[in-house]
């Protein structure tokens, strides 16, 4: 397929995957078209057996099972819950939800039995990850909620990284550090472009705000197009972002903490509506790591978001509130669900 069809390509699929928007179709240079070359050409497969209930939570990792799609033996009694693959680059901020969901099945399997978990060989953009719940494509994603998914889709409506997923940073060229720093006022910032995913909700909470959004489909091409200056910023969860930048070709990029922008986006595990014995059995594996503490625990001290604590690293922040317009009614206001910064606005 010459370069001309690929992009008529990506833009059909593009509108196909959003047709509420009609932004984001760009002509990009050949440097771009060869980053999302190569990243249709990755993929990663990652399975695994619970076998044992009585694992703690702080037990080692599962046995891997190789091979990704191929066809293996599986116990009468177990089940399979497919999962979608990591975004290139982003295997870190993915194994937090992955090592959560082996804690959650491990502490329900006396009473709803042994499951292998199989993710997908192939790339799916978050908008086509939802969907693929009610095709039956995968069972479980997790995800930032709003009204329109929990309609969709069934939401756990316990927040899985305490509400820490609307605490956004932005991750900036280290050469306009000066820059930033010299901002004081929301108005300023919505002067400069932030990069952010085409389905994402967070993109439609900056844009109700009075942002200038850049929407993107794949993840990769976020932080390419903001080392490329296509966009000026790049807001990401203060759960996510340390883990993202750990690595040396993101060297040239940092993440800004004299600003963050704070709004309220709990994210969630989705399923099918349909999948009514997958919805118990999270729901009931949630609650009792909440009731125990072991949630607050899991997050204070797994490796993809212990190096966001103490939260009093913000305290010299400036904090632009963010109303989200699409929040769902559902939300609930249990304490003990939410991890808080106790600080207002610095203007």
């Amino acid at each position: 397929m010459d370069i001309n069809n690929l992009m008529q390509l990506v833009s059909h699929t593009q509108a196909s995957s959003s047709p509420r928007k009609s932004r984001g179709y760009l002509c990009l240079p050949s440097w771009l078209w060869l980053t999302l070359l190569s990243s249709f050409s990755l993929t990663e497969t990652k399975a695994s057996t619970i076998t044992s209930v009585e694992q703690s939570a702080k037990a080692a990792p599962q046995e891997l099972i190789e091979g990704g799609h191929e066809h293996q033996h599986i116990p009468l009694a177990s089940q399979r819950i497919r999962l979608p693959p990591p975004p290139l680059n982003m295997a870190s901020s993915y194994d937090y939800f992955y090592d959560l969901l082996e804690l959650i099945l491990i502490k329900t399997q006396a009473e709803y039995g042994p499951v292998i978990l199989e993710t997908l060989p192939s790339a799916l953009s978050q908008s086509r990850g939802l969907s693929s719940l009610n095709s039956g494509l995968i069972d479980i994603i997790w995800a930032g909620t709003n009204i329109e998914r929990e309609q969709r889709y069934t939401p756990i409506r316990i927040p899985l990284v305490g509400g820490l997923l609307g605490m956004r940073v932005p991750v900036i060229k280290r050469v306009r550090l000066a820059e930033f720093q010299a901002i004081r006022m929301p108005e300023q910032l919505k002067k400069l472009t932030a990069c952010q995913g085409s389905q994402w909700p967070d993109s439609d909470i900056l844009e109700a705000n009075g942002y200038k959004v850049e929407r993107i489909i794949m993840f990769e091409l976020m932080y390419t197009m903001l080392n490329h200056d296509r966009c000026d910023y790049f807001p990401r969860g203060i759960n996510e972002v340390f883990s993202e930048l750990d690595g040396p070709e993101r060297d040239e990029l940092m993440a800004f903490e004299g600003i963050l922008l704070r709004y309220s986006m709990p994210m969630y595990f989705f399923v099918s509506q349909e999948n009514v014995q997958l919805e118990q059995r999270l729901t009931s594996g949630l609650e009792a790591m909440v009731a125990s503490g072991e949630l607050k625990k899991y997050i204070l001290s797994h490796k993809v978001t212990q190096g966001i604590f103490p939260l009093s690293r913000y305290h010299n922040s400036r904090i632009f509130e963010l109303v989200n317009p699409s929040l769902p009614a559902s939300l609930v206001d249990r304490p003990e669900l939410w991890i808080k910064l106790k600080k207002t606005s610095k203007q």
